[in-house]
């Protein structure tokens, strides 16, 4: 780091923000996995809209059917009105998709419009954001975040009794593991859901 963002005036901030960011993506794992319910139950918006339910609209869709297989595979899904929508689907039901060459299913958004699954072939899938593969990945990155921040502060605190407020000292000397660590292991946890799904 620059001698500028090397000083507890701007790291102490800077690690509230970054605690405050990955907070608020972890706890975004709820919704996530509240949504993976609900598109698993296939619980549909009646006429009138109650609580967590899902709308269904009929869709063709494509994918990457030649395309190398890799992580979080776009498919664009084209409803008869209204514009289309692309979602990103983890790899395996990616894969079943495109062996089975389905070209028509349904899209199932929350009422605001949000795609949170897609049903085709006799079965429900939920999107790279929703269920287990959305609270590992949101987890993943909150953890990333947090462990960012949390490092910064510590350091920033370190280095202020050392340095004062404006001083500056290269912050690999006031503990760049308590940094780098709890990064490393919310990038694994944020990485995960790509090997296993």
């Amino acid at each position: 780091m620059g001698k500028v963002f090397a000083r507890p005036l701007v790291l102490l901030p800077l690690g509230v923000v970054l605690l405050v960011i990955g907070l608020l993506t972890a706890l975004n794992a709820v919704g996530a996995a509240r949504w993976g319910g609900v598109v698993a139950e296939g619980r549909a918006c009646g006429g009138e809209v109650r609580g967590m339910c899902v709308v269904r609209t009929d869709v063709t869709f494509d994918g990457p059917r030649y395309s190398r297989r890799q992580a979080g595979d776009e498919w664009e899904l084209e409803p008869a009105s209204g514009r289309a929508r692309e979602v990103s689907l983890p790899d395996r039901a990616s894969s079943r998709l495109r062996d089975a060459e389905v070209t028509r299913g349904v899209m199932l958004s929350q009422p605001d419009g949000d795609v949170v699954g897609l049903e085709a072939g006799g079965e429900r899938l939920a999107t790279t954001w929703t269920g287990t593969y959305g609270v590992l990945q949101r987890v993943g990155l909150g953890l990333m975040a947090l462990g960012l921040g949390a490092g910064l502060v510590v350091v920033a605190l370190r280095m202020r009794r050392s340095t004062g407020w404006s001083g500056h000292e290269p912050v690999r000397k006031h503990g760049s593991v308590a940094v780098a660590l709890p990064v490393v292991v919310g990038f694994v946890l944020w990485m995960l859901p790509r090997f296993l799904w």
